[in-house]
């Protein structure tokens, strides 16, 4: 390999490190797919290993060898990147949107994305930068960009003074790599808008400060007033709740009324209690007039894709918490999935599409 050609792929292995980005079962399925698709014996590519830092070696062995190319391991790290672990927000696109967001109109506002570029793959990319890609499945645009958030500092904040009568709370800026999508569906007239999760500390204000920062970046094209209509899943939480109990599993569930919330929930941690839907009092709360903001629902990714593709080849968990919301920014009210783990293509598509059924 050049000295380019190895920095980029550095660059490239470096990003599967840290654990947000994706799981060991994900690089264990792409190192499987390598191995499958060349033919390779165990001792041309290993496939396993007791932790991440052995699952990159056998990746960066992968690429020394040649059996892995830098193109090949981009693409893995990219789909890792853009798909889960995101806050999504859903919308229809108006007549004026569907007139202006075209794939022309897109490359004209922004560039393409450049060849392969080390820096590219920054921990902390030293600018923003906005790229347009006409892709088979979707018309996109992507930042790459060094976000910041706040997170509260344990040894330095003082929860009581000797005097007692103040408190201070200390909270230190983290800054990391971060990656956004607008993705715009031109024959079903629809887009989505992902923002990076980043860390599990966001505050929901902190999302709301992105989101906002992404839509300026976007502003050279795109008016979310004129072009835009959020997709107002909460008007159907009810029926989700319902009709995906098959694949779906459920530990808390709130809903209210004009001057009251219930709220019903399983004492045991994770999945290991029953679902609240199958408590003798859930018709209780569950009743037509009463509505919900949220819907958090553990989903087993099998029951979403069926049997669509190879679960072990792309790497998949077997389920994965998905919490849908109705989201204020600036007194506009968005649906909005959080996904909290990086997931297949076909499993994110297979999310939105089953939740946007519910509003055509």
């Amino acid at each position: 390999m050049s000295d380019t050609a190895s920095d980029i792929a550095c660059a490239l292995i470096e990003r599967l490190r840290p654990a947000r980005a994706g799981s060991n079962r994900a690089i264990q399925g792409f190192l499987h797919f390598i191995k499958e698709e060349h033919n390779l014996s165990p001792s041309q590519l290993r496939v396993s290993g007791n932790n991440r830092d052995e699952l990159l070696e056998h990746i960066r062995s992968g690429v020394e060898r040649g059996h892995i190319s830098t193109g090949t391991l981009k693409s893995f790290v990219d789909r890792l990147e853009e798909n889960g672990d995101q806050h999504i927000f859903l919308f229809d696109l108006t007549d004026k949107g569907a007139a202006v967001l075209t794939a022309d109109a897109l490359a004209a506002a922004f560039p393409p994305l450049p060849s392969l570029d080390a820096s590219m793959y920054a921990e902390t990319p030293t600018k923003s930068s906005v790229f347009f890609e006409h892709r088979s499945d979707a018309l996109v645009v992507k930042q790459i960009h060094t976000a910041t958030y706040w997170t509260k500092s344990e040894a330095q904040s003082q929860e009581r003074s000797e005097e007692g009568v103040r408190r201070v709370t200390v909270e230190l800026a983290q800054h990391r790599r971060a990656i956004n999508l607008l993705r715009i569906f031109p024959e079903r007239r629809e887009a989505e808008i992902r923002i990076d999760r980043l860390s599990h500390a966001v505050k929901r204000a902190d999302i709301g400060d992105h989101f906002r920062g992404f839509m300026a970046a976007l502003a050279p094209i795109l008016d979310a007033k004129r072009h835009l209509v959020s997709t107002r899943i909460w008007r159907v939480f009810g029926r989700i709740a319902d009709e995906s109990r098959e694949g779906t599993y459920m530990r808390t569930d709130t809903v209210k009324d004009a001057s009251t919330s219930f709220t019903m929930s399983n004492r045991r941690e994770g999945d290991l209690g029953s679902d609240v839907r199958d408590h003798p009092d859930y018709s209780a709360i569950h009743s037509p007039d009463r509505i919900r903001d949220t819907l958090s629902l553990r989903w087993s990714t099998e029951w979403l894709v069926e049997d669509s593709f190879d679960e072990t080849d792309r790497g998949d968990p077997d389920q994965v918490h998905i919490t849908l919301s109705k989201f204020t920014v600036d007194t506009v009210d968005y649906g909005k999935i959080h996904i909290a783990a990086s997931v297949s293509p076909e499993v994110l598509f297979s999310v939105t599409e089953y939740i946007r059924r519910f509003t055509r």
